[in-house]
């Protein structure tokens, strides 16, 4: 079985390319009906049901700086962070999503230092011809 380290699910926010490690990928999903968590931070969008699970939809943009998307406007990427307590799933809003893409390490470096920019949630960029693609990190943005 092929490795997936190195390989990326590279998808749309605001006009832009950005990544996020496909090993924490674990299905897309069309939109669904979302409902509103009261008092929730501004990037949690609210919650929806997948199958029977209540998973939360977070919007990256505001974290990372762009202006706010509309749920029923993209497609939702469900996301797996693992944690002492086990499995976390929740899922992200994007524009779209584009491919699965193998950066090799050469092609990757640490995010550049920017005043005010969202480079504490990248954990890298990555080099793809003349592309640069935004590498998330996922636990910088739950954070968030």
């Amino acid at each position: 079985m092929e490795s997936l380290a190195g390989r990326y699910l590279i998808f749309e926010l605001g006009g832009q390319d950005w990544a996020v490690d496909i090993r924490a990928v674990r299905e897309l999903v069309a939109p669904l009906p979302v409902t509103c968590v009261p008092q929730s931070p501004e990037h949690v969008l609210g919650a929806f049901n997948l199958r029977g699970r209540v998973l939360p939809l977070l919007d990256p943009r505001q974290p990372l700086g762009l202006p706010p998307g509309r749920p029923e406007q993209g497609v939702f990427v469900v996301l797996s962070r693992e944690r002492e307590e086990g499995e976390t799933l929740f899922a992200v809003l994007v524009d779209q999503v584009h491919e699965v893409l193998s950066l090799p390490p050469e092609q990757c470096s640490p995010p550049p230092e920017l005043p005010g920019g969202p480079s504490e949630l990248l954990e890298g960029v990555g080099r793809e011809e003349e592309r640069l693609l935004f590498i998330v990190d996922l636990g910088r943005l739950l954070a968030a």
